[in-house]
């Protein structure tokens, strides 16, 4: 498979250095060949029962201990819930 590295720089908007275009094909390549290999394969090797996930019976539990108890062990509470610190920007 031929693949053009600046075309598809170009409409990805990428700059790509002539001195590395020839690396970035071969790894194109090499991607486009293992996505061909696995499209052959397909779900013919697949045994369909590997997949069956075995389910189990929801189990109800009850806390010995109360929602305000909780609470108050939290570092910081609003409105009954939890506040954490945020993580994602």
């Amino acid at each position: 498979m031929i693949i053009d590295v600046q075309k598809t720089a170009k409409l990805s908007k990428l700059t790509i250095p002539q001195e590395k275009a020839e690396y970035f094909e071969k790894c194109m390549q090499d991607i486009a060949q293992m996505l061909q290999v696995l499209s052959e394969v397909g779900e013919y090797h697949c045994d369909g029962d590997s997949r069956r996930v075995e389910m189990r019976e929801d189990e109800v539990c009850t806390c010995e201990i109360s929602r305000d108890e909780i609470m108050r062990s939290a570092p910081s509470s609003f409105k009954g819930t939890f506040c954490v610190p945020k993580t994602v920007e």
